[in-house]
């Protein structure tokens, strides 16, 4: 059995003029070691920006889709 960790989440770069606070080390450091079991339970935990909605919205989006798809490799590679 294995325990998978989120350790880091960094923006390589963003180019909109609105939302650049999602590039905040204290507002990204909100993926660390979060639980990506459940959606629902998952996105209650990472606070909003006001101003940054859909920048929000879709690296939380991001960050659980590849952390489950990651999840499904492992389980069929260790298996």
């Amino acid at each position: 059995d294995y325990k998978l960790d989120i350790l880091k989440v960094e923006i390589l770069h963003y180019r909109e003029n609105y939302g650049v606070e999602i590039c905040s080390k204290s507002w990204l450091s909100n993926f660390i070691n979060i639980s990506t079991k459940t959606y629902t339970e998952y996105n209650r935990q990472i606070d909003g920006i006001s101003g940054s909605t859909i920048s929000v919205n879709s690296i939380k989006r991001d960050v659980f889709k590849l952390s489950n798809n990651l999840k499904l490799v492992l389980d069929v590679s260790c298996n």
